[in-house]
């Protein structure tokens, strides 16, 4: 096996160096990929940028695709492991502040799990994908983000009718003289 080293320092070739600069608060990415699609680039979501940034960060692994599912398996061995979800955590908190997540609350900390969650999962497909401009993977991702919409509104869903069903029981215990 060459050798090859599957955590290079964060300064080096990461996706936080010259290439954020440059490309993403430059606006040069987010600018291309809205003409691309008839719209403004001030126009695209927090959920849009994110989605648009991970698969350009996928598409950053495109020419070592063959060699990383050795490097997905060296990252899962014990020793590796709290390495590997520092750099995971550190891309999915670069991806969401790139595009402009500014989130205070307990939903900083479930954008990052499922932003995590999805690059790590499109990692696995895109050493799998046989197309050459990844469009499987670009597929997967499309997928996963419409899926995170979807639970994320059932989830919302579910805490208004818990809401409304507690403040009904409260509202009866007061009108039955309960101090509540």
């Amino acid at each position: 096996m060459s050798q090859f080293n599957y955590f290079p320092a964060r300064n080096s070739t990461s996706f936080s160096s010259g290439w954020r600069v440059v490309v993403v608060e430059e606006g040069a990415l987010f600018t291309r990929v809205a003409a691309e699609t008839g719209r403004d680039a001030a126009s695209l979501s927090v959920e849009e940028k994110s989605k648009i940034l991970v698969l350009e960060r996928l598409a950053m692994n495109k020419d070592i695709k063959s060699q990383w599912q050795d490097a997905l398996a060296q990252m899962s061995l014990l020793s590796n492991i709290p390495i590997s979800l520092t750099e995971l955590h550190a891309l999915s908190n670069d991806i969401l502040s790139l595009s402009g997540d500014s989130s205070v609350d307990g939903s900083w900390y479930s954008r990052r799990m499922a932003l995590s969650a999805i690059y790590a999962s499109a990692e696995v497909v895109m050493t799998r994908d046989p197309t050459p401009d990844l469009s499987e993977t670009a597929s997967f991702v499309n997928r996963r983000f419409e899926d995170k919409l979807v639970l994320k509104e059932k989830v919302e869903g579910v805490g208004q009718c818990i809401s409304f069903w507690g403040n009904t029981i409260v509202g009866v215990g007061r009108s039955w003289g309960m101090k509540i």
